[in-house]
């Protein structure tokens, strides 16, 4: 487990020197400040790519260190994800490109094989890094799915490639089709345990939000709203446009509940106290 933590940790140190200016920072002209020097990012990358990367497969070991066997051949699915992120950062596509290729092929091979996975889409938790099987965690959880979407989505974004810009739009279909939606939220899986957790009933934030990351109008190559320029008789207010503009792009993935939800959540906040009406949240009216 010790390595995996130290995969992490290497790629936020990666992602620090290549983020950039936040939004707050930029509104208030502070300078950016990186962490890291370019040579230490290149360094940390080329020594994960060659203490981790599997040629064959073109996956990266969670685990590498690990006495027991299985666990260290294991990739998780998540941070394959992060890994082809990086990899796009780094403008290494070729990698990049074996990852969304590997994500794409377990998709559409899923659902055909036989027993209770039969019929069921998803990417699983983990797979064999060897082999590129489904690995020792067969459970299929929204966090990883959304990271593999978020991937393609700038991938396609980076490379204009209609396949991986489809895949990632596959990906946010299935999530609003199957999986169960309640107050905007999405539950972690698509099936309960028999004798385990009721995934269909549990509800993560971090799933949530790197869901919600993937469906970004940026990273799905979406165009967004923006309020129209020139004279207009009606007073714009930038949180109230804010709004209009997660609800366009909610419809435009074809999520009319969430849509719906921002929809009345807006109208109950200016009905109810019109002076917060602009205020971001379907529940954050009475704070």
């Amino acid at each position: 487990m010790r390595r995996s933590v130290l995969i992490r940790a290497g790629l936020t140190a990666c992602f620090c020197l290549h983020i950039g200016l936040t939004d707050a920072a930029a509104a208030s002209s502070i300078a950016a400040v990186s962490l890291i020097t370019p040579e230490h990012t290149r360094a940390i990358y080329k020594q994960l790519v060659d203490n981790n990367w599997v040629p064959r497969t073109g996956l990266f070991m969670s685990f590498p260190d690990s006495n027991d066997r299985k666990l260290s051949q294991q990739a998780s699915t998540y941070e394959q994800g992060a890994m082809g992120l990086l990899a796009l950062r780094m403008n290494d596509l070729d990698r990049a490109r074996t990852i969304f290729r590997f994500f794409k092929e377990a998709w559409d091979k899923g659902p055909k094989k036989e027993g209770p996975r039969y019929g069921i889409s998803g990417l699983v938790n983990f797979y064999n890094v060897d082999f590129a099987s489904e690995g020792i965690e067969k459970r299929i959880h929204l966090g990883p799915n959304a990271w593999a979407g978020l991937f393609a989505a700038r991938f396609a974004n980076q490379t204009k490639d209609k396949e991986a810009l489809q895949w990632a739009l596959d990906v946010a279909y299935w999530t609003r089709n199957t999986l169960k939606h309640e107050n905007g939220a999405v539950a972690m899986g698509p099936a309960d345990e028999a004798s385990g957790a009721p995934w269909t009933r549990v509800f993560s934030t971090e799933n949530n939000l790197s869901y919600y990351a993937m469906l970004s109008a940026k990273r799905l190559s979406l165009p967004g709203w923006s309020a129209p320029g020139g004279a207009d008789s009606v007073a714009h207010s930038a949180s109230v446009d804010s709004a209009v503009q997660r609800i366009v792009i909610l419809q435009r993935l074809g999520m009319d509940v969430e849509a719906r939800f921002e929809i009345d959540a807006l109208a109950a906040r200016a009905e109810s106290a019109p002076a917060n009406a602009a205020v971001c949240g379907p529940r954050r009216a009475s704070s």
